[in-house]
């Protein structure tokens, strides 16, 4: 039971990644709402992705790379 609740939660943060990336992407082609360019977490196309899977993604990341320990908000003021 476990494991398949683990194997679950990587699934998805491995989805929500990629769809991370792709929305990147996407906004590096010229962004599909109205030229928005504020940070990635205040996108309107992030909101309504999960924030604690996010913040959870980001905690995995921070574990994983030595260059993500610097991260300590998804934004800056």
């Amino acid at each position: 039971m476990i494991v398949l609740a683990i194997f679950k939660h990587w699934e998805e943060l491995t989805s929500l990644a990629a769809h991370i990336i792709s929305l990147w992407e996407q906004c590096h082609e010229g962004h599909p709402v109205d030229g928005y360019h504020g940070y990635i977490i205040d996108d309107p196309m992030m909101i309504e992705q999960p924030h604690g899977l996010i913040n959870c993604l980001i905690s995995h990341m921070k574990a994983e790379f030595s260059e993500y320990q610097k991260i300590s908000e998804w934004k800056t003021s």
